[in-house]
């Protein structure tokens, strides 16, 4: 008789035990593949979302920065022609040269782009701002210093080269 109930015991428990492995197999794994299928395909919306999205910010920046050099180019095309900024009137010590500054100072809150706008005229040893004159020596050794990576220009031969170039500097 106690044989009896311990084979009965085991025999039900087998029997329990397939049962599990039946609805384990029937309905939790399809329902938890499913759920993976619907997981990793979010997650690839959700990527491909992100991508677009920032492809268009990046967009929108690399067009907000060409608009802002064509605006950069228009600003030293009117500089070069204005009459009211000449190496003449920039001279030091005259009426005329402040003046001139002052016209800088507009022509540096039109562009809103750099802290301080510097004007070099070409062959000339200073820069001019609306805040005065600098020595090219000086601003070099006081306001923008460069350390030289081997075979990349040097300010200087920026200047030499007469062509309009933006500095920007945080400070």
């Amino acid at each position: 008789m106690w044989g009896n109930q311990v084979y009965r015991r085991n025999r039900q428990s087998g029997i329990f035990k397939q049962y599990m492995v039946c609805i384990i197999s029937l309905i939790v794994c399809p329902f938890v593949v499913l759920d993976l299928i619907f997981l990793v395909n979010g997650l690839r919306q959700v990527e491909s979302a992100y991508t677009t999205a920032q492809e268009f910010a990046l967009g929108q920046a690399a067009d907000s920065v060409d608009d802002d050099l064509k605006t950069f180019q228009n600003m030293v095309a009117q500089i070069s022609a204005d009459s009211d900024i000449t190496p003449y009137l920039l001279r030091p010590g005259s009426y005329d040269s402040v003046l001139a500054k002052k016209k800088i100072q507009i022509y540096q809150a039109q562009l809103n782009l750099f802290d301080t706008l510097y004007l070099h005229i070409s062959g000339g040893e200073n820069l001019y701002s609306g805040n005065g004159i600098l020595s090219l020596s000086n601003f070099m050794r006081n306001v923008f210093v460069l350390e030289e990576p081997e075979g990349e220009e040097t300010f200087e031969a920026y200047i030499n080269r007469a062509e309009a170039f933006a500095l920007s500097m945080e400070g």
